[in-house]
C-alpha cells in the first residue's frame, strides 16, 4: 500500500500543477524519440489503469476519462476557431464519423 500525500508531508498538488508536470514527462519522452501516437496510448491507458486500480466503479473511471478528453476536445476546437471560452462551438462531425 502506498502511502498518500499527506504521510509524506506534501502539499496536495493543483490540477494545473499535475498537468503541467504530466506535460514536462510527455515533452521528455517525445525528446528521447518516442513516437506521439505510443505515448498517446501509453497515457490512455495508465489514466484507466489508475481508476480502476483505486475505483470500484468502472463506469465512473470510463467516464472520468472521457471528461478529460471531451474538456480539451472542447479546448482545442476554441483555440482552433479563435473563440472565447464563453463561445460555444459548433462544428460538424469529421467525414466518415458516425455519433451515436
Amino acid at each position: 500500500m502506498e502511502p498518500d500525500d499527506k504521510e509524506l508531508g506534501e502539499e496536495t498538488l493543483a490540477m494545473e500543477q499535475i498537468l503541467n508536470r504530466v506535460r514536462g514527462q510527455v515533452k521528455r519522452l517525445l525528446a528521447r524519440g518516442a513516437s506521439a501516437p505510443d505515448v498517446t496510448y501509453a497515457l490512455a491507458f495508465v489514466a484507466t489503469e489508475l481508476g480502476l486500480l483505486r475505483s470500484n466503479d468502472p463506469a465512473g473511471v470510463v467516464a472520468v476519462v472521457l471528461k478529460g478528453v471531451s474538456q480539451v476536445s472542447s479546448d482545442y476546437a476554441r483555440l482552433m476557431h479563435g473563440q472565447d471560452e464563453g463561445e460555444e462551438v459548433l462544428e460538424r462531425a469529421p467525414e466518415g464519423v458516425s455519433i451515436h
